[in-house]
């Protein structure tokens, strides 16, 4: 089990983007190495994030996608994937 400390959350519209590092459950650091992300770990563009797109539709919040390892979004490629509003990211 694991839990997100928020990092950033913005919202456009429908749209909403969140970065977060991820915890155990008991609020401990994560050991990687003991995750299917334990060789990305290692290296040194291994970042202790986690990033999401998220979309609001049918009075819910549905996750588009998600990155493990990385601290910035891919924005064109969501923006174009997506549709999600550029200005979400901040750019």
């Amino acid at each position: 089990s694991t839990q997100l400390e928020l990092g950033n959350y913005q919202t456009s519209g429908a749209f909403a983007y969140v970065s977060a590092k991820p915890k155990q459950a008991d609020g401990k650091a994560i050991d990687y190495g003991k995750t299917d992300y334990a060789k990305d770990a290692k290296s040194s563009g291994f970042a202790d994030n986690a990033i999401g797109l998220l979309k609001f539709e049918k009075g819910a919040w549905k996750v588009l996608t998600y990155s493990i390892g990385v601290s910035k979004a891919p924005v064109d490629v969501w923006v174009k994937k997506y549709g999600a509003p550029k200005a979400l990211f901040g750019n």
